[in-house]
């Protein structure tokens, strides 16, 4: 570089071989970079709108949860239904045959909503000790539900509070049948109405530290424990895809793909990048550093040398 005024002037040079590197170049370089990394945040966000009449997801027959501990979690936004019943979440199995089971909402006789995670053979329903006043109040819930294969306890969370528990008489039995969000799977009745986010199945039970903390920073597809788990983001089309790498991806039937999803708390959280973000609670892999715009910028240079 022959030009006194770049950056990489070199006072040896004769000869212009058109490496030069300018101030501004540098900047502008920069704010590409940080332009194409902020986009992570700004990926498409979609939920799942259920019509409470016969939308549903079936995301096939391949996830069998017997003689395991698990997990089921999801965040939802409830709306009134106008009926007293069930309201499903997640279900799997035969209820001729008893084998599997519901996780939802019910309004247990009365006229409120309870969450309740009930396995079909006889150890029956376990329902949310108080009602859950959560429909039409336009915000978003996390709800879990788990299971504990050596001890048979079972739990219900309520955006990150224990609000059901009790220990199972018997056994979870799959029956290895579909596996189904937003209605019950082996009859389609008792169909959600709301919207659903990042339903998850895991075959561990979660404890209550990784509960609250997935209240806020949705779990990495790299977690262990993930059976299915589907974000909903593809925006469009009949298929959810499972980002768990299990392959059980989700037909669409009747629901919509839904623009209202709950807060972001996604950003870059590390102090000593570029484009730290103050506000952000969970990392989204858009860190930029220094050293990298430099090791990009010394490619571009051995490129044109």
């Amino acid at each position: 570089c022959t030009d006194a005024n770049a950056l990489n002037y070199d006072s040896s040079a004769m000869c212009d071989n058109g490496s030069c590197v300018f101030s501004d170049e540098v900047v502008s370089d920069l704010e590409e970079e940080l332009s194409v990394f902020e986009t992570v945040e700004d990926e498409q966000d979609y939920s799942m709108s259920f019509d409470g009449v016969d939308d549903h997801i079936n995301c096939g027959d391949n996830i069998d949860l017997s003689n395991k501990s698990f997990s089921l979690s999801a965040l939802v936004k409830k709306q009134n239904p106008d009926f007293t019943g069930a309201s499903i979440i997640m279900s799997t199995g035969n209820g001729t045959q008893n084998k599997g089971l519901y996780f939802g909402f019910d309004t247990h006789g009365s006229s409120d909503d309870y969450l309740f995670f009930n396995f079909f053979q006889p150890a029956g329903e376990l329902y949310s000790e108080l009602p859950v006043t959560i429909e039409n109040d336009n915000e978003w819930h996390h709800i879990v539900a788990t299971y504990n294969f050596i001890s048979h306890e079972r739990k219900i969370y309520l955006d990150g509070n224990l609000v059901g528990y009790d220990i199972s008489s018997s056994p979870f039995l799959s029956s290895e049948t579909e596996f189904s969000i937003g209605i019950t799977s082996w009859n389609l009745v008792d169909d959600f109405n709301g919207n659903i986010k990042s339903a998850i199945v895991w075959d561990k039970e979660l404890s209550i530290q990784e509960i609250q903390s997935h209240m806020t920073c949705s779990p990495s597809i790299e977690e262990e424990g993930l059976v299915g788990y589907w974000k909903f983001n593809e925006g469009s089309g009949d298929t959810v895809y499972d980002l768990s790498g299990n392959g059980n991806h989700g037909s669409i039937n009747g629901a919509m793909f839904s623009e209202d999803v709950p807060e972001s708390y996604n950003g870059c959280t590390d102090v000593n990048a570029l484009n730290f973000d103050e506000s952000a609670l969970c990392d989204n892999g858009s860190c930029v550093y220094g050293d990298d715009l430099v090791a990009s910028l010394e490619d571009e240079n051995s490129d044109l040398e």
